[in-house]
């Protein structure tokens, strides 16, 4: 097992219901979408997974985004989304 998978393993493991339940479930739920395709994003590359990211990560992969769908708004989603599992992961120990 690798960094990557380690990282996301433990946050996701550190992850609980009530923690998504700070977003309507929509909101929670199309985050942790956007979150696992970020972690996706992130292993193809040998990326940790482990918050914080850098900034030329993150810019990175949010230009990945706009190239994929040409939204504004798939941009902003994805951002909000990572900020989101920073915040949640920033009180878990890799």
């Amino acid at each position: 097992m690798d960094v990557t998978t380690r990282s996301y393993e433990t946050w996701n493991k550190g992850f609980n219901s009530s923690t998504a339940k700070s977003k309507a479930s929509s909101t929670s739920s199309r985050y942790l979408k956007e979150i696992d395709n970020f972690c996706s994003w992130c292993q193809s590359f040998k990326v940790a997974i482990a918050p914080p990211f850098s900034a030329s990560l993150v810019l990175a992969y949010l230009s990945k985004v706009y190239l994929r769908s040409s939204s504004y708004s798939s941009v902003v989603l994805a951002h909000a989304a990572l900020k989101w599992f920073h915040t949640l992961a920033s009180g878990i120990n890799p």
